[in-house]
Formats: structure tokens, C-alpha cells, sequence
């Protein structure tokens, strides 16, 4: 030996497993050994069947035999050390060996042989063969230190390439558990990323015996079994008795697999969970395993953050590119709609009209209308929609419409309200906010063709930044809540990603435009909100709508009566518009009411007029956005020019130069196209006989 403490420990623990007829040899084998000092448990057997139950044991360390026994032999217990447990030192100790069966058992594997009457090489020999244990224990341990962390940065490698290059949350998770059946040897490992109602763990990747994504544990509750635990407590856990373990949902199933040993680490980013990683192993975990899941698990969270992040931002920009083409082609409608519906009005005025083409005239006027319908939706998605906002409260808004609801949605359809009676107000249009419930309301009745429950809910709610990090277009802060949550079939990721954009519908031919939701969306953003979507397969949808909080109070209700007849005027008007069919359609209408008209097709026209006439010129009518100088720009010149002068915009859709944020500024006036003759010719002389500090209809309130 070199050291004691070399000797101290290869004995240490020390189990020999001695295969002895006779009891005094067993005696004097155990004297043997005491004398030389060696601390040991001797397990004595003489038959076959003692021999196999102790060599199963784990603590056995060397085997001492007789050569020739009653009922065994030593050969035997030789050959089946051989074939279970191949690296146990075997030594025997005989008095009837001989020098060729004592080389036959060298030969077959025995580590060294002993006669009875030569005891005393028995301890050094005993001794010899531990310490080789010990110092094979010794390298295997260093061996699997070595492949334990090859292992770990393989899997760190494996993991952050996975995460820089993966296009799919899907895909690089999957890379990820993989990775870990491959160098941890995991029997099977899996990755649940965290629902964004926050109490659902959903399974995303599983590699090893079990690659499906289906069955009882694709939705775990957090809270509920190993990995639901793991995530409520946000701790790691790791064991290597499973069968005892009380997490262990299912010990029979371990037993039946030949499991041993789970680790599972949580996702967190922040303070903030994402997700779950777990294992199962059919050997032993070392007990450092959760400090190399615990740099993998951060690994594997920042990548799911950043997959969350750039699919939102993705999103985003998708949403508002498709708001920018949206808004443009309901702008160039809008013009067109403006004839199309200005002229069949102007013909249905028209006393000499026979039936038949009275009846074709008001089908056009009808199409007209329906078109004109489609542009508001396609204006409101698109965030450039005229608002009128006021201190709204919530809660009698939806009590309001509560009874329009019920007929909308159908008897088999089970509405009810949670309204937060300490709701605080918003600023919005209740216009828009009514649309917003009732397309929400549609989209939800359609998802329960045979019956279902319809909730709305109202909450005050503050989002903080966790939320928000999460969710691009929301910024922290106090909102109210409006939720509408139906128990219908519910969407795919596929569709939760796409349900906001304008003409995507998963209804058949002839059953919705695709502008529903796209409207809702655009009224939010327009109103300085943010919408949230939860929806699952067969579990129904829940939209959640946050507008900002305001201490303002609800004013005293004001009705303003729209005058129905055409109104006849004499004032001199400068008409700029220049789309030439809406100027023409404009120009007769307003001459027809007895307007002097003066037109011009662009801005530097509209300024020579104002220079050189020399009466009077009480209003000008202009289109927001026009070639070389703008609406808003020319009223400024033109005020400067003739001072007074009351002013109505005009236009498809509205510009930031008029409106800032979809909203108008107090004072302006402003008539949305595709418009009728009525009510332009009602907008014009409401407009001429309000005092000039007061001219607009529509003004903030």
C-alpha cells in the first residue's frame, strides 16, 4: 500500500462476500483477516441461491470461495461473478487446489488464490485487491467527472446553437431536448413553455422514448403534479428514487420502466417564469446535475423570451404594414364611393323616375352603402378613423347594450355580465367601444354553433413591465379591463396569429368579411389600448381589451339633432378637392342649394382664387391630402389671407397634419367620405352658422 490512508480507504465500508462450507475455515478466515487489521463485514453463504441473493447486494466488494463444496463449487461462483458483476475481485481459498486447477482459475478470471494452510498471504492479498477497487473507483470517478462535464458543454454548445438559429419556438426546443437524451442520457426529456393566462404549462418539445405531444401531460397545471410544482415553486427538484418520490404522479409506471431518477429545472427570465424543463433517467443523477441544468434552463429561457419578442415585434410590424395598404385603398374608395353614392342620390331626388329604374338606382345606392360600410372597418383597423371621445363608464355602456346582445346572439346562448361596480372611467368614443363589443360578441356566438356561455367583464387592472416586455403594443400603467370570453371551439396558434389582420377568416364562403376583429383591433390602438387574445382548441377564446384610466367624470348627457332636410344657402364658398369626379359631384350639390361656388384642383389654385376675387368668401371646403400643399397647410394660408374664413376638411381618411392620432383637435370641422348629398349640403350650413370659435360638429368633448 503507499499510504495508510490508501489502505483506510480501500477497507473502508469493506463488504466481502464468503462462500464457506465448513464453519471453522469460515472462522479462521475471519481471524485472517481481523489480524491484519482489516474493518470489514463478512456475508457468509454456502449454497447457490445465498450466493446469487448477496451478490446482488450493492456493498459487496470482493468474493472469498472455496474451491470444492457440498452443494456448489468455486468455478461456478467464478463464472457467475464473470457474467453479473465481471470487474468484483475473486480470490479463492482452498486446501485442496492444486497448482493446475489454481491456474485454470487465474486463467478464467479469479484476481488470486489462497491455500488454507497459508493464511497469513490471505490479508495482504485481500488488501491488494481493495486497493485495486479503490483506485479503479477511483479512475472511473475522474472518467466520469470528465464525461459529466464533456457532457454539459456539449449540451451548452448544443443549447445556444439551437437557440441562435432555430426559426421556430417548436424547433428549437425540440433541438434542445434532444440534445439532452443525447449527453445526458435521459431516457426522455421535455420542455412546457408557460400560457399566457399564466396557469397552463403546455407541452412544446419531447425527444427520447416518448416524442408525442399528446396525452395527460400536454397541459399541465401549474401546481399540479412534478413539473406543475416545479413551476409554482420555482425551484428545481431532482431524485434518484423515483418510486418513492411523493411528486411522482405514477410509481408503477417508473417500476414498469425502469425508472430511476428525474431532474427538472424552471424557466425563468427575470423574475418572470416561461417554462419548464424536466428529465427522466434510467440510472443515476449526480447530485451537481441541476447546476448544468440550471445554465442550460437560462439558456433555453432567454431564447424563449427572444422568440416571444420577435414574434410580437414581427407581428407588429405585419399589423401596421397591413394598416398602412388598408388605410390607403379606403382612401381611394372613399372617393370613388363618394360619386357612386352622391349621384344615385341626386338621381333618386328626382320626381320623373319610373319604378323599374328607381328600384336599379336604389340597389346601386344600397351597394354603395355596403361598400361604404367595408372602408369604415378597413379606416377603423387602420387607425385613421375620426374619433369623438368622452368619459365613458364602462359598466353602463355594457348594460347599455346588454339587451341588443341577447337578440344578436340567439337563445341558446348564455350571456352574463361580472361588472366591477368600483370600475373606474376612460376616455373613448362610445360608438367605437359599442362596435368593439358587439363584433367580439359575433366572433363568439359564431364559435358556438351549438350553444355555449357568453361572459363580459370589466376590471380595473395595472400592467406592469413584466407584462409588457411580453406584449409589444402595451405600456405599463391603470387600465380597465372589458373581457368577452366564450366557451366555443377556440383557435390554433396558426390563427391566434393572424386573427387581427383585415379579410383573414376561417368562416365559410358568404359568412364574414375578415374585418370583425380588425376593426376591434384598430379601434383599440386608436384609443391608446392594447387588446389581448387567449384562446386553446376545444376550450374557447377569452379577448381582453385595456383602455387607459382617467379621473375625469362622466358629463351630463347632450343630444345633438342632425338636420334631415337639404338646406339652402347663399354664401360664396371655395370648394379644393383634387379628385375631379368629387369636386364635379360637390360643386352641384352645393350650386343646387344655392351656393355660390368657387373651385379649385390644388392648393395654389385655391390661393390665387382667394387673392384675386374680390367679394367676399365665407368657407372653404378642402380635402385633407392633396398634391404640393396639404389641407392643413392651406387653411393657414388662406386664414392669413381672408381672416375669418370658417373652414371644413374633407377627406378619405384623416392625416396627421389635421388629426393627431385619429383624434380631431377641438374646432375642426370635418365631414368623413364617401358622403351623401344631404350631408354634406347639412354639414356645409351647420358649419356657416356656428360662431367662428365654434364651427365643428365634431369636436372633443
Amino acid at each position: 500500500m503507499d499510504s495508510m490512508h490508501d489502505r483506510a480507504e480501500a477497507t473502508s465500508g469493506a463488504c466481502i462476500l464468503h462462500v464457506e462450507d465448513d464453519r471453522a475455515d469460515r472462522e479462521l478466515v475471519r481471524a485472517a483477516l481481523e489480524a491484519e487489521g482489516i474493518p470489514l463485514e463478512l456475508i457468509q453463504v454456502e449454497t447457490r441461491e445465498e450466493f446469487q441473493a448477496a451478490l446482488a447486494q450493492d456493498g459487496v466488494m470482493l468474493v472469498l470461495s472455496d474451491y470444492a463444496l457440498p452443494h456448489f463449487d468455486g468455478l461456478t461462483a467464478l463464472e457467475l461473478v464473470q457474467e453479473r458483476r465481471p470487474n468484483l475481485p475473486f480470490i479463492f481459498v482452498s486446501g485442496t487446489m492444486g497448482e493446475d486447477a489454481a491456474i485454470e482459475s487465474l486463467r478464467r478470471g479469479a484476481t488470486d488464490y489462497v491455500l488454507k494452510e497459508r493464511l497469513s498471504r490471505l490479508g495482504p492479498a485481500v488488501l491488494r485487491a481493495l486497493e485495486e477497487v479503490a483506485a479503479r473507483r477511483r479512475r472511473l470517478e475522474v472518467a466520469e467527472v470528465a464525461e459529466r462535464q464533456r457532457a454539459v458543454v456539449a449540451l451548452n454548445n448544443d443549447v445556444t446553437l439551437a437557440v441562435s438559429q432555430a426559426i421556430a419556438l417548436r424547433g428549437m426546443l425540440q433541438l434542445c431536448t434532444e440534445s439532452m437524451v443525447r449527453n445526458l442520457g435521459a431516457a426522455f426529456a421535455r420542455i412546457w413553455t408557460l400560457n399566457a393566462m399564466g396557469d397552463i404549462l403546455l407541452l412544446q418539445a419531447s425527444a427520447g422514448m416518448y416524442t408525442h405531444l399528446d396525452g395527460p401531460h400536454s397541459r399541465v397545471p401549474v401546481g399540479k403534479f412534478k413539473v406543475g410544482l416545479i413551476a409554482q415553486e420555482r425551484r428545481p427538484h431532482l431524485t434518484n428514487d423515483v418510486l418513492n418520490d411523493p411528486r411522482i404522479g405514477d410509481p408503477e409506471w417508473a417500476r414498469r420502466e425502469g425508472m430511476v431518477a428525474f431532474a427538472g429545472h424552471p424557466l425563468v427570465v427575470g423574475e418572470r417564469l416561461v417554462g419548464v424543463m424536466a428529465m427522466f433517467s434510467k440510472r443515476v443523477l449526480a447530485e451537481n446535475m441541476l447546476d448544468a441544468l440550471g445554465a442550460v434552463a437560462r439558456t433555453i429561457a432567454m431564447g424563449i423570451e427572444r422568440w416571444r419578442l420577435e414574434e410580437q415585434l414581427h407581428q407588429s410590424q405585419k399589423m401596421e404594414a397591413i394598416g398602412q395598404l388598408a388605410g390607403g385603398v379606403a382612401h381611394d374608395f372613399n372617393n370613388l364611393l363618394t360619386i357612386v353614392s352622391g349621384y344615385s342620390q341626386l338621381l333618386l331626388s328626382q320626381k320623373d323616375l319610373s319604378d323599374p329604374v328607381r328600384e336599379k338606382i336604389h340597389e346601386i345606392s344600397q351597394a354603395g352603402d355596403r361598400a361604404a360600410s367595408l372602408t369604415r372597418q378597413l379606416l377603423a383597423f387602420s387607425r385613421k378613423q375620426v374619433l369623438e371621445p368622452m368619459v365613458l363608464d364602462l359598466n353602463a355602456l355594457v348594460t347599455g347594450v346588454e339587451k341588443m346582445l341577447r337578440h344578436t346572439i340567439g337563445a341558446d346562448i348564455d350571456l352574463g355580465t361580472a361588472l366591477d361596480p368600483s370600475l373606474a372611467r376612460v376616455t373613448a368614443d362610445p360608438g367605437q367601444i359599442e362596435q368593439i363589443i358587439l363584433n367580439l360578441a359575433v366572433n363568439a356566438r359564431d364559435a358556438m354553433p351549438h350553444g355555449g356561455k357568453l361572459t363580459i367583464e370589466t376590471a380595473n387592472v395595472e400592467l406592469d413591465e413584466s407584462y409588457t416586455r411580453t406584449h409589444a403594443t402595451a405600456k405599463p400603467g391603470s387600465y380597465v379591463m372589458l373581457a368577452v370570453s366564450d366557451t366555443g371551439c377556440g383557435m390554433a396558434p396558426e390563427v391566434m396569429n393572424r386573427v387581427f389582420e383585415p379579410f383573414f377568416t376561417t368562416k365559410g364562403p358568404g359568412k364574414g368579411t375578415g374585418l370583425g376583429l380588425a376593426t376591434v383591433y384598430g379601434i383599440v390602438q386608436q384609443s391608446g389600448g392594447h387588446i389581448g387574445l387567449y384562446s386553446e382548441l376545444g376550450r374557447g377564446t377569452t379577448f381582453k381589451v385595456y383602455l387607459p384610466r382617467t379621473e375625469a367624470q362622466v358629463p351630463s348627457g347632450e343630444s345633438r339633432q342632425e338636420t334631415r332636410v337639404l338646406p339652402a344657402g347663399s354664401e360664396t364658398l371655395l370648394l379644393v378637392e383634387d379628385d375631379a369626379a368629387v369636386r364635379t359631384l360637390s360643386r352641384g350639390v352645393l350650386e343646387m342649394s344655392g351656393y355660390t361656388v368657387l373651385e379649385a384642383n390644388v392648393g395654389r389654385e385655391a390661393l390665387r382664387i382667394c387673392e384675386r376675387h374680390s367679394g367676399p368668401i365665407q368657407m372653404v371646403i378642402t380635402d385633407v391630402v392633396m398634391p404640393e400643399i396639404g389641407g392643413r397647410m392651406l387653411v393657414e394660408q388662406i386664414s392669413a389671407l381672408r381672416p375669418g374664413i370658417k373652414v371644413l376638411y374633407v377627406s378619405g381618411y384623416t392625416d396627421d397634419t389635421v388629426i393627431r392620432h385619429g383624434v380631431l383637435e377641438e374646432g375642426t370641422a370635418f365631414l368623413q367620405k364617401p358622403f351623401t348629398p344631404v350631408a354634406l349640403a347639412n354639414k356645409v350650413r351647420d358649419v356657416l352658422d356656428k360662431p367662428s370659435t365654434q364651427h365643428s360638429a365634431a369636436r372633443v368633448r
